[in-house]
């Protein structure tokens, strides 16, 4: 019995090593050329409650080195209880700039109320908690202009005070996103961000928009698997390191488990089922990295040492990379095999309370 349970053990360990190895070798940036004469497009922001951080995004929409009459901008107020609405009622810019109420409840549906309202083609979406730098839009648009996109989903980073539990958090957002890019550049749509999207409004409606819009989460990775079953050649994560966009980090326990809650709320409506097979492996690696450990704590085996050394090294090699396009701490190398400790609470969490979003139960 110990002996089967060994095996399976290297094989846990063995598959995780491999399937991250070949992430790290695929994971790699492109010098995406900017487009001046840029087609038409629209960027929509939702929002709800977002006042300590609309001024650092209508900063960061001020500064972008685009003709005015290029794009426009919708925000969507998705029902604010605080001054987010008089903030942006207030905001006075040179770009076409459009205010609307939420036609109903929820992200999708206020994504919905601003792609009903929009003049142009190409969508953008944006969370409102982003930063921009002065060619994100430029950037985004002209890469998905480039590779005769249908989607395009950009890349994302976290903000983070330096403390552990935001590190820890960033380093497995930037795996994540690493993940997912190499996995659909591949055609297997996995995740994506709704963050930083573009794509394409007849597509969208073509495909039937935003499907279960009673989930508060979803506007991304539901919203990507529609797109890439109408055409997955047309859909792509971007490659592109230098418009990387810089968003919130979840601040203390309770807001990350609902975060995650979310997460795994939306899991089961993917449309690509071997998403559940990479879910799965994480688990396997979770618990075949402890029962390593426990082994070489109590028994000494070389085997395990051996293990997890390949695996030490193959992550070392994932953080390198991510740490030159996401700016990751180096102690992250140690870190990571832990972050995945969270999931046996989560699950706890997730039986035990309600999910919130935006002080709303989902």
């Amino acid at each position: 019995m110990i002996t089967i349970l060994l095996i399976l053990v290297s094989v846990f360990l063995l598959c995780y090593v491999f399937f991250i190895a070949f992430i790290a070798l695929n994971f790699k940036g492109i010098n995406v050329q900017l487009i001046n004469d840029l087609p038409k497009f629209t960027v929509l922001i939702p929002f709800r409650n977002e006042s300590s951080v609309l001024p650092i995004l209508i900063e960061g929409i001020q500064s972008q080195e685009l003709n005015s009459n290029g794009f426009e901008v919708i925000f969507i107020d998705d029902h604010s209880t605080d001054q987010s609405f008089s903030l942006i009622k207030d905001f006075k810019s040179s770009y076409s700039i459009k205010l609307l109420k939420n036609n109903g409840s929820g992200k999708k549906a206020a994504l919905l109320t601003g792609i009903q309202a929009s003049q142009n083609s190409i969508i953008m979406t944006l969370d409102a908690d982003v930063e921009l730098s002065p060619n994100s839009f430029q950037a985004s648009i002209s890469e998905f202009v480039t590779k005769d996109l249908i989607m395009l989903c950009g890349l994302i980073t976290l903000k983070t005070n330096h403390s552990i539990f935001q590190d820890i958090q960033k380093a497995e957002s930037a795996a994540i996103v690493a993940i997912s890019s190499v996995m659909l550049n591949h055609h297997l749509p996995s995740t994506c961000n709704g963050a930083h999207l573009v794509f394409d409004k007849q597509v969208f409606l073509e495909i039937g928009g935003y499907k279960h819009l009673q989930l508060a989460s979803g506007d991304d990775d539901l919203l990507m698997h529609q797109f890439a079953k109408y055409d997955i050649k047309k859909v792509q994560y971007s490659s592109n390191f230098s418009n990387i966009l810089a968003s919130r980090n979840t601040e203390n326990w309770m807001e990350f488990f609902n975060q995650r809650s979310r997460w795994v709320s939306k899991a089961k409506h993917y449309l690509f089922p071997y998403n559940s097979w990479i879910h799965f492996l994480v688990i396997l690696n979770l618990i075949g990295f402890f029962i390593a450990i426990t082994v070489l704590i109590f028994n000494w085996q070389l085997w395990a040492y051996f293990l997890l050394l390949i695996r030490l090294i193959i992550d070392a090699v994932l953080v390198f990379k991510l740490r030159k396009a996401f700016q990751i701490p180096v102690n992250m190398i140690v870190m990571m095999p832990f972050y995945l400790l969270y999931i046996i609470p989560l699950i706890i969490y997730s039986l035990y309370n309600k999910t919130k979003w935006k002080g709303r139960g989902i």
